[in-house]
């Protein structure tokens, strides 16, 4: 039972032992058939499959915005040193981000790409 259409019914029951106003008894009422009137919304087929499978409809995993988080922290710069014939050479690298990676950093606007 929801909590209006449960006030509701409380207040019927006690009636007999509080102030009665015909007025708002009828006001009690339409709000007691209005209440009965909502259905439960139900989940869509696309919210169950998401719970089920765990992976939205491109087939990239779910995260929470926490998760999502640590899985961008595994992106890093690296610096390569390479020893050549002629000397030694150097140059710094960003790993390559996974697909969900780029989804989302694509959609929050950021870039890897360093200018400067």
């Amino acid at each position: 039972m929801s909590l209006p259409c449960f006030i509701v019914s409380s207040r019927k029951r006690i009636k007999s032992n509080s102030f009665g106003d015909k007025k708002r008894e009828k006001s009690l009422k339409e709000t007691e058939d209005k209440y009965q009137e909502i259905v439960r919304a139900s989940r869509s087929e696309s919210a169950k499959s998401k719970d089920r499978k765990k992976r939205n409809v491109e087939n990239l995993p779910l995260h929470s915005f926490r998760t999502l988080l640590e899985d961008l922290g595994t992106i890093c710069l690296n610096k390569v040193e390479c020893n050549l014939a002629k000397g030694k050479s150097s140059f710094e690298t960003i790993t390559r981000p996974t697909s969900l990676q780029q989804k989302a950093l694509d959609l929050a606007g950021v870039s890897l790409i360093c200018t400067q």
